[in-house]
């Protein structure tokens, strides 16, 4: 069971930085940058791509937000307090 908390939060690590990375945005110069921020996106997508698809953005004036890392986060905490 320490195996799977350990993977749960590693997981939530990496949707973390990876919406932190996402304000910034990515110069063509920093490749190490970018390899790191597509190894992240390879990592969360095959969970955030499902709840992105089956919940779209929340329109806020002219602003669309994206609640699928939270919900992620909240799912993945939730099922890491249960076991």
């Amino acid at each position: 069971m320490g195996f799977i908390h350990l993977a749960i939060t590693l997981f939530v690590w990496c949707l973390i930085i990876q919406a932190l990375l996402s304000w910034f945005p990515s110069s063509p110069n920093s490749t190490g940058l970018n390899n790191f921020k597509n190894a992240l996106h390879t990592i969360t997508s095959p969970v955030l791509g499902p709840i992105r698809r089956a919940i779209p953005p929340v329109r806020f004036g002219g602003v669309g937000v994206d609640l699928s890392l939270l919900i992620a986060v909240f799912g993945l905490q939730l099922i890491n307090s249960f076991i």
